[in-house]
């Protein structure tokens, strides 16, 4: 007949509770002289358990260092080992609960590569790896065996090339407040690498999208670079790129200058009418003294205007100062007669 052991675990439970609350001293020490019998036969047991040969399993993680010379491992070769181990119940259970593993480390180095189809294969038999296990671990039990029996490598050619970063910025600026010069990246490319037929499906890196707004100063951050679509197979020189904006505070002013006339055809000269023109521009406070009427000219041309019907010219910048940025030219076309 089959024993139901939890049901024969909760009837022992409940008649000790049940006798134990009782308040009846004789029988609380018939309950003592028990436990104690049951405590002395599990130990007993247990150590009879601890003394017989047995085997059991270890979980190893195993780390791959130091990959062939140019080479990228491209599979996913085994990340844990499999040890069976055996020895008498004492050492196996101090072997297998009371000592911390690290991970095993694998140096790939020195690997017998085998080529074929632009690609190179190797392998490990875990089997030659059983006495460095041992020594490495400090196991006291045997080792039966490691699986899995053969560990598996496929590696690609690395190749290096040089892709320009590109901002996913957008920014917006305070009231009179724009850049005074270009944005600064730093580094402005970086170095990937990886195998060729993943380097040929790159020809830029962006940073993660950034958003700035009401900007009225110099800016310096960082931004990461963004390598969500960007192959595990393939590294970066830097992940990160530094970016200064050169903010200043600008104001407007006017300057009028004479029209030139622009002679590109020999039979007739050109009058205008108005004479001159007013062209307004922004310019950055700390170069506002800077700013000089002569530095500005301005043109009409007959020849790049004759195929507008229009009976005006179009007004045109001939020059202006770099650190100037013109907003609008005043009246932009003028009359004009012709002499011959």
């Amino acid at each position: 007949k089959e024993v139901n052991f939890n049901v024969l675990r909760f009837d022992i439970i409940s008649f000790i509770k049940k006798y134990w609350t009782s308040g009846d001293k004789k029988i609380r020490s018939r309950i003592y002289v028990f436990l104690a019998c049951l405590s002395i036969s599990v130990f007993l047991w247990l150590m009879i358990k601890l003394s017989l040969e047995s085997s059991s399993d270890i979980d190893l993680p195993v780390a791959y260092n130091n990959l062939p010379e140019n080479k990228i491992l491209i599979n996913k070769p085994d990340s844990i080992l499999y040890l069976r181990i055996r020895s008498k119940g004492f050492k196996l259970f101090s072997d297998k609960y009371f000592k911390d593993f690290n991970t095993f480390s694998l140096d790939l180095r020195n690997l017998k590569l085998k080529s074929r189809n632009a690609k190179y294969y190797a392998y490990i038999q875990t089997t030659y790896l059983k006495k460095r296990l041992r020594r490495e671990l400090n196991i006291a039990a045997e080792l039966l065996s490691v699986s899995p029996d053969t560990l598996f490598f496929e590696f690609l050619d690395v190749v290096h090339k040089k892709v320009p970063v590109k901002l996913d910025f957008e920014y917006s600026f305070k009231k009179q407040h724009f850049l005074y010069d270009t944005i600064q990246i730093e580094p402005d490319s970086v170095i990937i690498t990886g195998p060729l037929e993943l380097l040929n499906t790159i020809s830029f890196v962006e940073t993660l999208k950034t958003n700035l707004n009401e900007i009225s100063e110099d800016q310096t951050f960082n931004l990461d670079i963004n390598t969500e679509n960007i192959d595990q197979n393939i590294s970066l020189s830097k992940d990160n790129v530094e970016v200064y904006l050169d903010v200043e505070e600008f104001t407007e002013a006017e300057v009028e200058v004479p029209i030139e006339t622009i002679r590109d055809v020999k039979e007739i000269t050109l009058r205008t009418f108005p004479d001159k023109v007013k062209i307004t521009y922004l310019v950055a406070l700390k170069d506002y003294k800077r700013v000089e009427p002569a530095m500005f000219s301005a043109y009409v041309s007959y020849k790049s205007s004759s195929g507008n019907k229009s009976s005006k010219l179009k007004v045109h910048i001939k020059q202006n100062p770099k650190f100037t940025k013109i907003t609008k030219i005043q009246p932009e076309k003028v009359e004009f007669i012709i002499h011959k």
